[in-house]
């Protein structure tokens, strides 16, 4: 009977593989200190890692690059994640942040965009203008717009550029 039990509790599989559950809290304020680097997983060209995972309240991302060029898509094109409950691979239920941001004619001469001149100067500004998400089919929340310090929906997002010249993207999405 103890050889079948083992056997048994041997082969069976595991509903979720180790390490997806969030065993501590997660603090959504951009900095990398609630993760263990290196993440998860990353991108085809290794210019950002990123983890997912969740406890029992909360669905949780990460997303950490000091890939200058990475950085920058990020902050000036935004970040679209997708949640696919159905496992359908339809992408009808999205949140985006940071929101793209506009293109001002006045910063482009002939088609190529004018630096500044400090990159620092610049991310600090996009941070700045990356005040709010969209969210688009998500059950009792609605679609629409939303402020970073908008509690109401109980989402949170947070984006920030840390000493190390790395580019931290945190946010929490309830399950239900």
């Amino acid at each position: 009977i103890l050889s079948s039990a083992v056997l048994y509790s041997s082969c069976s599989r595991k509903l979720m593989p180790e390490g997806h559950f969030q065993d501590t809290p997660v603090i959504v304020d951009g900095r990398i200190n609630d993760w263990g680097l290196p993440l998860r997983f990353s991108n085809p060209e290794y210019s950002m890692q990123y983890a997912v995972t969740h406890d029992n309240k909360n669905f949780y991302v990460c997303v950490y690059s000091k890939y200058e060029s990475m950085q920058m898509r990020i902050l000036k094109a935004g970040m679209t994640i997708y949640f696919d409950p159905k496992g359908k691979k339809d992408k009808k239920m999205s949140l985006v942040f940071p929101i793209k941001k506009p293109v001002d004619p006045a910063e482009n001469r002939n088609g190529n965009p004018i630096r500044s001149g400090d990159l620092k100067s610049e991310i600090d500004e996009l941070l700045l203008q990356s005040d709010y998400y969209n969210t688009t089919g998500f059950l009792n929340i609605g679609s629409g717009q939303f402020g970073i310090n908008d509690k109401k929906n109980n989402i949170q997002v947070a984006i920030r550029f840390n000493e190390d010249s790395s580019l931290v993207y945190e946010a929490a999405v309830p399950i239900s």
